[in-house]
């Protein structure tokens, strides 16, 4: 819950002043701030981590908690898919809900419904309309929706499709 989460954000500095160089704080604190969505203050405590010498530049498993929180770090600056096509429920949305919304916004975007419109506004509608696509493209797929809601941007899910078409895990 939100309040246990946010009493473990409230606790883990205390945690912090006694343990200073205990990674298994700093991994705490990381895990409380992304579960408030504070992903950015999250990714700078793993990189205090790291600088302090609190974890090894070796360390597997903290190397890929560093990098997914720095996926989602970019993930949080990017623009937002579900938006684009207006899903309320965001990664929760049914394949349905998606195809639903994507319909929705072809129909309101479309060049020929803005055909009388002036030339800034006809550019507008054409411009929505190829977002539109280009959000629905990438969520229709399942594979594409999971990395992308995982916090991969669209070259790196293209590169990792590309890695499993040639046998790469």
């Amino acid at each position: 819950s939100p309040g246990l989460l946010g009493g473990a954000a409230l606790r883990t500095p205390a945690a912090l002043y006694h343990w200073d160089g205990q990674k298994a704080a700093y991994l705490l604190l990381a895990e409380a701030l992304q579960c408030l969505g504070q992903v950015v203050e999250a990714e700078a405590e793993l990189q205090q981590c790291l600088a302090k010498g609190c974890a090894d530049t070796n360390d597997q498993a903290f190397l890929q908690v560093l990098a997914k929180a720095q996926r989602l770090v970019k993930a949080a600056k990017r623009e937002c898919v579900y938006k684009i096509l207006g899903v309320e429920r965001g990664e929760r949305a049914s394949e349905s809900e998606v195809k639903r919304a994507y319909k929705k916004k072809c129909l309101e975007y479309h060049p020929d419904r803005h055909s009388s419109n002036s030339e800034k506004e006809r550019a507008r509608a054409e411009a929505m309309f190829k977002n539109v696509g280009d959000a629905f493209a990438l969520l229709n797929d399942r594979v594409r929706r999971k990395l992308w809601d995982q916090g991969f941007d669209r070259a790196e899910i293209e590169q990792q499709l590309e890695m499993r078409a040639r046998g790469y895990k």
